[in-house]
């Protein structure tokens, strides 16, 4: 076995057999599963918890047989105090045992089984951790394609999970990339690419070139997430993943209306859009005609910028899309300077309705700072 799966069980395992212990609530099953307190014995729980811990300590003593007697007590605790959670920890401890001592068609049986046992017990974080320890037997014995997929639902499902804190692997980390403080984010997104790389996974590196693209975009290098955006489109493309390189040339020109070149801009639109149909993503479509307002506007083409906004407005609404708010802004944001003022309040009330009913703060103060100088010339000061 590989020197990387030495390295990455004890870590999960030290997280199983921690999920007792108050100071870490975020890998406590109570915090995972919505079990009602009185549901579980809080006694067989206990035992269940020290029996893990002893269960790690005699596989870090190289003691495996027994390492699996103490899994076995421990499992049988957990059936008594009625705790699916705790049953699934058992699970999954068998199954890194198995991946240690190189028994892979046991340690799958064991992490199918621990699968099972997070998904019945409602616990998505725990499942999230089982996938990227099985992610790691697959990519340990060479099953490149599984493992990635064992990777990709991990991070879906880390997604889901409530208020998942603390996580203990990097493809977990990567789902949270967003939320890392910058220079970690970036360590991140290195380790990730580098195991997409081992992996061979194309979709994966792309998707990680994203997140770069995502982190740079919100740190203000312009360059740098468009570059990365780019680069994204061209592998996703090549690899027939047709909607994530639509978006990925959507963002190529927002990018490109941002920096000022507006040609480029119209051309990364239409590759977006040919993208898009090839999914049939009416949604998607529909959106590249605000990208197109945009695009007319910044040049002072002020009626067809209204008309791009008003025709995705309409196939927005139709497709009940969100967005839909964001183009009525914008053609607001247009009738206002072509002196249209009835419409443009009629625009700015609908958006502002519109992203209220999407909770959406921003988008509402937005439509409000729009109409109130349309209210404020018209002489009602009452809603200014």
């Amino acid at each position: 076995m590989r020197f990387s799966a030495l390295l990455a069980i004890p870590v999960l395992l030290l997280a199983v057999a921690a999920c007792g212990e108050s100071g870490d609530q975020a890998a406590s099953p109570a915090a995972d599963a919505p079990r009602p307190a009185a549901a579980v014995d809080e006694s067989g729980r206990a035992a269940g918890e020290a029996l893990l811990q002893d269960a790690l300590a005699a596989l870090n003593m190289g003691n495996t047989a027994e390492a699996r007697a103490a899994y076995e007590r421990a499992a049988q605790a957990y059936r008594r105090a009625g705790d699916a959670v705790g049953e699934g920890h058992v699970s999954l401890g068998l199954a890194q045992l198995e991946h240690f001592t190189g028994q892979s068609a046991e340690a799958r049986r064991h992490y199918a089984a621990a699968l099972a046992q997070y998904k019945a017990a409602a616990a998505p974080a725990w499942e999230a951790r089982a996938l990227v320890a099985w992610g790691d037997l697959e990519k340990d014995t060479f099953n490149w394609e599984a493992a990635s997929e064992h990777y990709r639902r991990a991070r879906a499902l880390w997604l889901e999970a409530p208020d998942p804190s603390a996580a203990d692997h990097v493809m977990l980390r990567l789902a949270e990339v967003s939320s890392l403080p910058e220079p970690e984010a970036r360590d991140v997104l290195k380790q990730a690419e580098l195991i997409y790389n081992n992996l061979g996974d194309q979709v994966g590196i792309a998707d990680v070139k994203v997140l770069s693209a995502d982190l740079a975009f919100a740190s203000g290098n312009l360059p740098s997430a468009q570059a990365f955006y780019s680069e994204a489109r061209w592998i996703y493309e090549a690899n027939e993943h047709y909607l994530p390189s639509a978006r990925a040339a959507e963002m190529v020109a927002r990018l490109d209306i941002l920096r000022g070149y507006n040609e480029r801009a119209w051309t990364a639109v239409a590759f977006s859009e040919a993208s898009y149909g090839r999914v049939d993503h009416d949604a998607g479509i529909a959106g590249l005609d605000i990208v197109r307002g945009d695009l007319e506007r910044l040049q002072g083409r002020l009626a067809p910028a209204r008309d791009y906004y008003a025709a995705a407005a309409t196939a927005l609404a139709a497709l009940d899309d969100p967005a839909e708010a964001m183009a009525l802004l914008r053609r607001g944001q247009v009738e206002a300077s072509l002196g249209d003022a009835t419409a443009a309040r009629a625009s700015f009330d609908a958006a502002r309705e519109r992203f209220a009913a999407a909770q959406n703060e921003s988008g509402e103060a937005a439509a409000l700072l729009g109409t109130g100088p349309l209210l404020a010339a018209a002489g009602d000061f009452t809603r200014t």
